[in-house]
């Protein structure tokens, strides 16, 4: 960032909610006034994140877009007029942003981020916040951005979910990259567009709101980042899962759920809480109905809680309601899981165990006479009680 600018008159009026925060203040703002700040994307994610760094007074912003605003994009990129039909994303953009706070320079680059103009582009600015829909787009600034050294705020959103996280890779140990959970991209027809899938208008904003909310926090270094961390928004359901966070009580630690490049499904269960377990099971169960694989990865307390003891009475009573939805009982997910052939693999920590054994694994209720055996007392090969998949110690 440049040299922090004096703040005027008007700018201590339009940013003192802002100065009177003690983690922000005078310099704070200065900070934000002197930031640059890419936005990838004018559409649903871009429009709230883009009109909250405005207003918030990130000095300089830009944003690339090589789409026109359609009358089905108003429903959720409420940067946009219907007045704008047919006019550029970026120069609607502009325009609306200048209303806001016409102090801030807006950079407009109606072009397609592509890996010709990628780095040339993202040098520019000092952090990126990705608001892309496909998954070209993301892995292409993850990798710009790991080597050009640019903290990379992504967010994604689909029906009534959507997830955000924090990429700065080449700080070292703790940060790791989108390539070190899913080294290859998926093909872009193993996840359904929001044209073909539908998403809820204000689960942009939500999400978009949450990206403007770690960009200002990651030009402050203020608060706890969300890189190493997975934080998912659940609107029909419970509200937020935050991966990497074993101090949220109650939250649920299921690390991540992407589509492989086969097409199936990965999931990598951390914790030991039956919410966790279940979920990972129902969407591996809903790849396999449809012939594509599912690999699960459990660490040992993810086995603790498939092969423990039978969950409690409240838990059972969430299974009756499951099955009301749809979603199916614990018994019968972990069932058609094990007949179906997905891949259980088990490792401690969960993320780079990708090519160990497969495990012939039993179902739950045949393994509740053996709930007074912890994984404690597997053999001296290794293995757990009803498991015959390896277990792997990773040290780095």
């Amino acid at each position: 960032m440049t040299s922090l600018p004096e703040l005027t008159e008007p700018q201590i009026r339009r940013y003192a909610r802002h100065i009177v925060l003690a983690e922000i203040g005078g310099v704070g703002q200065a900070r934000l006034i002197a930031a640059r700040v890419l936005v990838i994307g004018a559409g649903g994610l871009g429009a709230p994140l883009l009109q909250y760094l405005a207003a918030a007074g990130i000095g300089t912003l830009g944003v690339i877009d090589h789409d026109r605003v359609d009358l089905s994009n108003l429903q959720r990129q409420v940067i946009h007029r219907t007045a704008d039909i047919g006019v550029a994303k970026v120069a609607s953009a502009r325009r609306a942003l200048l209303d806001i706070n016409p102090e801030v320079a807006v950079i407009a680059h109606d072009e397609r981020l592509t890996a010709d103009n990628a780095e040339r582009i993202v040098a520019g600015y000092d952090i990126v916040a990705d608001g892309s829909d496909n998954f070209a787009t993301r892995y292409l600034l993850n990798d710009v951005c790991y080597r050009l050294k640019k903290i990379l705020v992504s967010a994604a959103i689909l029906r009534f979910d959507g997830q955000i996280s924090t990429y700065k890779a080449w700080q070292g140990a703790g940060h790791p990259c989108l390539r070190c959970i899913f080294p290859a991209a998926p093909s872009e027809d193993a996840v359904p567009s929001c044209a073909q899938a539908g998403v809820l208008g204000a689960l942009a904003g939500t999400l978009g709101a949450l990206q403007a909310t770690e960009v200002v926090k990651e030009i402050l270094g203020i608060g706890r980042s969300l890189s190493g961390r997975l934080l998912m928004y659940d609107a029909l359901g419970r509200l937020v899962r935050r991966d990497g966070d074993r101090q949220a009580a109650g939250l649920p630690d299921l690390w991540l759920a992407m589509k492989s490049p086969e097409g199936g499904i990965s999931v990598i269960v951390r914790a030991g809480d039956y919410e966790s377990v279940h979920y990972a099971l129902a969407l591996a169960a809903a790849a396999l109905a449809v012939n594509k694989p599912a690999v699960l990865f459990f660490t040992m307390a993810g086995i603790r809680a498939l092969i423990g003891p039978p969950p409690a009475l409240d838990d059972w009573a969430r299974d009756a309601q499951n099955r009301e939805r749809g979603v199916g009982d614990f018994e019968t997910l972990l069932q058609a899981c094990v007949e179906l052939g997905a891949r259980f693999i088990v490792c401690e920590m969960g993320l780079r165990s990708l090519g160990i054994d497969r495990a012939g694994l039993r179902s739950r209720r045949s393994l509740h006479d053996r709930r007074d055996r912890d994984l404690a007392g597997r053999d001296q090969a290794g293995h757990a009680p009803g498991f015959t998949c390896k277990i792997i110690r990773e040290n780095s």
